[in-house]
């Protein structure tokens, strides 16, 4: 049926089925409907087309300066460049926290969430890639009790990273407001279908996404009738569910980063023309 529609209105009905509109990054949306509002010359508002094209570039020009601080900070570290076989994913990793804090206030949050994303990103890769398990177990223990006079017990890599992830977090725990609560979140249980069950790929990949729909239906419903927990904070929640739509629903976008790739040039490198 969308075949034979015309453009520019197939073109909507393309991207509006690919993923719903309030599943979407939202600077990474706004930057990909401009083109093809722009394109519908019986819709466009030509003032509203120049103020969103304005409100982008306005905005992307501080989004250029916090990513290079970001990839400053990580690249001027040292523990990082001795963690050979991990992802360094400094630019990433930004483009993950402005999906979380888009608005341009949340400078701050922004930049202190892709430190924290960039650092803990070694941290699935020395389990996945490098550690065995005699030296993982010390390793884990040491970051569950997170006691700092315990690293040098470490070989290397283990401590150079668990160096990174303490200086990050010391970081990140200073520039936060003194009188700040702080709670310990637990994590409820860990998914493994497929060695738990022996199914396929595919089988585990449909039954996850599944878990997926049903979260967002909760989340919503949270989201829409909750009075205890400000909607700002509920937000943060949901932008982070919107960032692991785009992460993750067509393939590990995080890791195979060609598409993210093209996604961050857009956003970050491309000019917007007028």
């Amino acid at each position: 049926m969308v075949d034979h529609l015309e453009r520019p209105l197939v073109d909507k009905v393309r991207h509006a089925l690919q993923t719903p509109s309030f599943r979407r990054m939202k600077r990474l949306e706004a930057r990909l409907y401009i083109p093809l509002y722009e394109e519908d010359k019986e819709e466009c508002n030509e003032l509203v087309l120049e103020l969103a094209k304005i409100d982008f570039y306005l905005l992307q020009r501080i989004h250029r300066k916090e990513v290079v601080e970001i990839c400053k900070w990580y690249h001027g570290l040292e523990s990082p460049r001795k963690l050979f076989y991990a992802r360094h994913r400094p630019t990433e990793a930004y483009f993950w926290a402005l999906g979380v804090y888009y608005e341009p206030q949340y400078a701050k949050a922004r930049k202190l969430l892709a430190k924290f994303i960039a650092t803990i990103t070694p941290y699935d890769d020395t389990f996945d890639n490098y550690g065995i398990w005699e030296e993982l177990e010390p390793f884990s223990n040491v970051m569950q009790r997170w006691n700092m006079d315990e690293v040098e017990q470490l070989g290397e890599c283990y401590k150079d990273f668990a160096r990174f992830m303490f200086g990050t977090m010391i970081e990140i725990e200073n520039a936060l407001p003194e009188d700040i609560a702080r709670r310990n979140v637990d994590t409820i249980r860990d998914i493994n279908i497929d060695s738990e069950h022996k199914t396929t790929k595919e089988e585990a990949s449909e039954v996850l996404w599944n878990e997926v729909e049903n979260a967002w239906k909760s989340m919503n419903h949270e989201y829409l009738s909750s009075t205890s927990i400000p909607s700002m904070l509920l937000i943060r929640v949901i932008n982070l569910a919107r960032m692991m739509e785009t992460m993750y629903k067509n393939i590990d976008g995080y890791t195979d980063s060609k598409i993210l790739k093209k996604w961050i040039h857009m956003f970050l490198d491309e000019p917007i023309l007028f």
